[in-house]
């Protein structure tokens, strides 16, 4: 295994749906204020606004490497490693549950030992790192059963 550190890159698909909503809620609420002068309209929007840029901090901070033989998952609080060699299975799954649960809907599942678990989102990533992540473990690991790509 290579010691040199893989990131995987985020698409954007994901800070622009977060955005969507707030952005149609602040509209709404500026549209109730041209209406009705209410300066208590201006709570709801620094509520929005509040709420939007946790959701943006969250998503930015999650990111996913390959670093040091370790598979590692980053996030708001949250580090996770899964060593190269104590990888169990890896499996693509889709999950409503899952994406209730706050898992992503769409993810490549990296198992450890006991409940180890990484998931990398199948939306918050570029397909193509999420194919050389792939790409990485079956050369580190021949022996797992690895998804053949992706987006399949």
């Amino acid at each position: 295994m290579s010691s040199a550190v893989f990131r995987l890159r985020k698409t954007s698909w994901p800070t622009l749906s977060v955005l969507a909503g707030p952005a149609i809620a602040l509209g709404a609420l500026a549209f109730i204020y041209a209406m009705t002068a209410d300066l208590n309209v201006l709570w709801g929007a620094l509520a929005v606004i509040l709420l939007s840029a946790y959701l943006l901090w969250t998503q930015r901070a999650y990111g996913v490497s390959v670093e040091g033989g370790e598979v590692i998952q980053r996030g708001a609080g949250l580090r996770k490693r899964i060593p190269v060699s104590d990888i169990v299975r890896v499996e693509k799954e889709s999950s409503i549950s899952g994406a209730l649960s706050g898992h992503a809907f769409r993810r490549l599942a990296i198992y450890g030992h006991g409940k180890d678990l990484i998931g990398v989102s199948l939306k918050h990533f570029e397909i193509a790192d999420i194919q050389k992540l792939l790409d990485i473990l079956r050369s580190s690991r021949p022996d797992l059963a690895l998804p053949k790509a992706p987006h399949e």
